[in-house]
């Protein structure tokens, strides 16, 4: 039986892990990415560490966390955070483990900051933020995709963020995780934005594209919408 939970610490290895089984556009990224503990670093543990409030977690027999979506309330504060708090703990993992322990891992890394060093600009972004300052991760092992479990995170959360007045929420994926770009369609988000080819920052996808999808939330029909949606 699978239930949705706010995030408890004792839950914080099953975030990496089932954050490192999906990192890889919706798949495994041990072919490409050899540190676990930095991709979370990177991915998931900001959100849990330090804004566990909007983090909830799929249980199955109130034991294991086999999904998760984490995210924040406000995108430009987190990313503030994220620089202050989990930027020096990257630096630190990068050259004090992972350049010896794992090499290509850390020219991974490299692309991934050349990447986004490059990226274009959004030319809305400003609108983005301000029509969808929320913005979230979802991630479930794939034995339990396609069973519900998502769209049950998806009503947490939009509970959540319309309990706290947020009327919209947006997230980032790649043009090549095609499971997930059907499951936002079909829960109401729309593409906001499309990367020109070449920014899906997996150096072995180079005709990847990066989206951004947004959701408006209305406070009144929310939880019947998605309740129908459900059923």
């Amino acid at each position: 039986m699978i239930e949705i939970v706010k995030y408890r610490p004792q839950f914080r290895e099953d975030i990496i892990n089932i954050c490192f089984k999906t990192g890889y556009m919706g798949r495994s990224a041990s072919m490409y990415f050899k540190d676990p503990y930095l991709f979370g670093l990177l991915f998931c543990l900001y959100y849990v560490d330090y804004e566990p409030e909007n983090c909830f977690i799929a249980v199955e027999n109130h034991q294991q966390a086999v999904g998760y979506i984490l995210g924040s309330l406000d995108s430009e504060d987190q990313d503030q955070a994220f620089r202050k708090l989990i930027l020096p703990k990257i630096i630190r993992r990068l050259f004090f483990s992972t350049i010896w322990r794992h090499p290509s891992t850390f020219t991974t890394v490299l692309h991934f900051r050349k990447i986004f060093s490059n990226s274009p600009p959004v030319p809305n972004e400003r609108d983005i933020q301000k029509m969808y300052p929320a913005h979230l991760h979802i991630d479930i092992l794939d034995f339990y995709q396609r069973r519900g479990t998502g769209s049950k995170l998806l009503k947490k959360f939009e509970n959540h963020l319309c309990e706290h007045n947020i009327e919209g929420v947006h997230l980032g994926t790649s043009s090549y995780n095609k499971k997930a770009i059907q499951f936002y369609y079909k829960y109401g988000f729309e593409l906001l934005y499309q990367s020109p080819e070449g920014f899906g920052m997996w150096p072995n996808a180079p005709k990847a594209r990066a989206l951004i999808f947004g959701k408006k939330l209305h406070k009144h029909n929310n939880n019947e919408e998605i309740n129908s949606k459900i059923d």
